[in-house]
């Protein structure tokens, strides 16, 4: 399992507890949040690592993976780099595998660090750009945090 975005690993070290997870790698553009994972979560239950990673330039692949998660990244990332955040997720996603994404629903979270903003028809169409195909996307209301959007998707 790949968590993209994994700032500090408390996602990573959750997917970790996970039974049927065998290896999960989380990786992030800022070192300083990287450093700290590391140190937080030295011992986690299963293998794992915390890679730094720019998904927005060219470089290395990470390993493969059958699952690619990304919680609350794409809201980050500026519109003319999320189709190459996207491609290089998808390179890292095996045939067959799902990518899982939850971010803020639309606008409805201010703040200054959000600069893509996203519905379900949105989310849906960036992603069938980088060729991944929709199983589900929806407005998400179902946990204390309301306003979210999750999604779905699997490459072929």
């Amino acid at each position: 399992m790949l968590d993209l975005g994994c700032n500090h690993g408390a996602s990573t070290y959750w997917l970790s507890e996970n039974p049927r997870v065998t290896e999960v790698i989380g990786a992030d553009l800022n070192e300083e949040v990287l450093s700290f994972a590391r140190e937080l979560f030295a011992s986690m239950p299963v293998p794992g690592l915390f890679v730094g990673h720019d998904m927005t330039a060219d470089g290395p692949i990470l390993p493969p993976a059958d699952t690619v998660v990304s919680f609350h990244t794409l809201e980050h990332i500026y519109a003319d780099d999320v189709p190459d955040f996207l491609s290089s997720a998808c390179q890292s996603l095996v045939s067959g595998g799902h990518f899982v994404i939850s971010i803020p629903y639309d606008r409805a979270y201010p703040d200054p660090c959000h600069v893509g903003f996203y519905t379900e028809a949105s989310l849906v169409q960036v992603m069938e750009a980088a060729g991944l195909q929709a199983v589900e996307c929806f407005k998400d209301d179902r946990f204390d945090e309301k306003d979210l959007l999750t999604g779905l998707f699997r490459k072929p």
